[in-house]
This record gives structure tokens, sequence and C-alpha cells, in this order.
């Protein structure tokens, strides 16, 4: 137990150490899916997203990890600046989404790409935790309720 505390000083140290490991490879997605040449269609980039919420959120995957981290940073003060910092940095990457959308026309052109970032990434978490608490439900039953939410055709 205390060799762990050689490599960090305190529990709140390992549990910051922890969400960052957690959170680097959602961020590395959302920023690839933000910078897309041509840009994604929003349900697609949800999509691969999602892929990678299905691909770590296992057995042994490490996004199970992040509800723990959500809950503790509600008493860490510390964490709860990172979170914080963390989860408004991958709002932003979608409403850069969003803003792309409405340049290419996917959007109307009255559009809030704000409002439509926070609600599409509002989608990820939800995802998360419906998987992580029930196993349900499966990435294609939640992208067609997506699709219809936002009035797309049915892929």
């Amino acid at each position: 137990m205390g060799a762990v505390y050689r490599y960090f000083p305190s529990k709140n140290d390992l549990i910051t150490s922890i969400a960052q490991s957690v959170i680097g490879g959602a961020d590395a997605v959302f920023a690839e899916l933000a910078a897309a040449e041509p840009p994604l269609p929003l349900v697609e980039a949800l999509d691969r997203a999602l892929t990678y919420v299905d691909a770590q959120s296992g057995e042994d995957g490490i996004l199970p990890l992040a509800i723990q981290v959500w809950s503790e940073s509600l008493r860490d003060p510390a964490l709860a600046t990172f979170v914080n910092a963390t989860y408004s940095g991958f709002r932003d990457r979608f409403t850069l989404l969003a803003r792309r959308a409405r340049e290419t026309g996917e959007l109307p052109p009255d559009a809030d790409p704000e409002a439509v970032g926070t609600a599409l990434f509002g989608l990820v978490p939800g995802y998360l935790m419906q998987k992580v608490l029930t196993g349900r439900p499966d990435r294609r039953s939640y992208l067609a309720g997506v699709r219809t939410l936002l009035g797309q055709p049915a892929a």
C-alpha cells in the first residue's frame, strides 16, 4: 500500500492521475472528430464517439472509472477543477463540430453551435452511463433514436 505513495503524494493525486489517463483517449478521439476533413455529419461523428465508448466501457475498458472520477470530483475541489476544465474542452470540440455542420448546411444558418454542441456532447456521457449501469442500449438503437430526434432518416 505504501509503495503507491512513492509515486503519488496523496490519494487525490492518484485519482487525478487515473482521471487523466481515462480522459486522454477520449480527448484524442474528440479532437480527431472535430478536425476531420471534410467535416463529419453530426450523427457520424457521434457514432464514432460512441464506438470509442463501446471499446472502452467493457470489462477491460477504462471509461467505467470516469463515473468514479465524477463522483470523487464532488468531494475534491482540485479534481472538480480538473474535471470541469476537461469536460468544458470536450464540449468545445462538439461545439466546433456543430459550427462546422452549420457551415456545411447540415444545420440551419440560425442554429446556435454552442447549444447544439452542448446537447450533442451530453449524448456521450448519457450513453456511457446507460451502458455501464444497465448494459444497454446498443449503439445502433441509440443512434436510431438520435436520428429520430434530429428528424433524419433511419440509416
